[in-house]
């Protein structure tokens, strides 16, 4: 039997997991690794530390993005009480390695700095929730709850999740662990300003973005630094210029030519 492992990324990295799951998932990528005939992985980095540490060569083959269209529609805005172009948009899973909690801080910081009244009236939007509760997930319950404007919609999908990226006035990554970072992808792939954490996998997508819009993650004072200089309109010409390189690299025509091209070469 032929065999391709496809790895989305060392999850054993993860806080949550304890040390026996961890030691099960170093023995699956081991195993995976090792004995298969052909090992795809979604970022360079990812590869870099496999071919590191096992020897051996890893395709890299991110996963895609669709281009979604534009949405007017802004029934989600009017359940939460948001304007368009005026709330800062993070999308993710209760978990510590997402930084949701320095994320809150730097918020509450910068609406509390000289710097906010220009933000007047801006809030803060973290859609997500926790897989099951836990100490983390009630701190950041507890301090949304401290710090006016900033809304927990929970877990969101389908139209409404699409109206919040498309009306957000800028997207916010603060994590510190990420294998390929879906959501970047999805708030460019709506010509959304981002400002994100500077690690490895963040820096791998391939978009051109500018090294201010990045901040080493746990800075808080940095990432406040970030919201204050990136809270601003966006010219519709660099909105469909990051959608053009999202074309360029992670159409998913693209990819599942280059997936294709994989199981193929392992049959002949």
């Amino acid at each position: 039997m032929r065999i391709v492992v496809t790895h989305h990324g060392p999850d054993y990295e993860r806080t949550k997991w304890g040390v026996l799951a961890k030691t099960m998932l170093r023995l699956g990528e081991r195993w995976g690794v090792k004995f298969a005939h052909e090992v795809i992985t979604i970022a360079p980095n990812i590869a870099a530390k496999l071919e590191a540490r096992f020897h051996r060569r890893v395709k890299v083959i991110p996963n895609g993005v669709d281009l979604p269209k534009a949405r007017s529609t802004q029934a989600a805005l009017k359940k939460y009480g948001l304007t368009s172009q005026k709330y800062f948009l993070a999308v993710g899973r209760y978990v510590p390695e997402k930084n949701f909690c320095d994320l809150i801080e730097a918020y509450q910081h910068l609406m509390a700095s000289p710097g906010g009244r220009r933000l007047a009236g801006w809030k803060l939007v973290i859609a997500g929730r926790a897989d099951h509760e836990s100490a983390y997930s009630r701190r950041i319950q507890e301090m949304a709850a401290a710090v006016p404007g900033v809304v927990l919609t929970g877990f969101i999908t389908g139209p409404p999740l699409e109206e919040l990226y498309h009306h957000a006035g800028l997207f916010v990554l603060p994590s510190s662990y990420e294998g390929l970072p879906l959501v970047l992808l999805e708030a460019l792939s709506y010509g959304l300003p981002c400002v994100m954490s500077d690690i490895p996998a963040n820096r791998a997508v391939k978009i051109g973005l500018e090294n201010e819009r990045y901040f080493s993650p746990g800075d808080i004072a940095g990432l406040t630094r970030r919201l204050a200089q990136w809270a601003k309109p966006t010219t519709a010409r660099q909105r469909q210029l990051w959608r053009s390189h999202l074309l360029e690299h992670y159409a998913w025509r693209k990819i599942a030519a280059q997936t294709l091209a994989v199981y193929k070469g392992i049959l002949e």
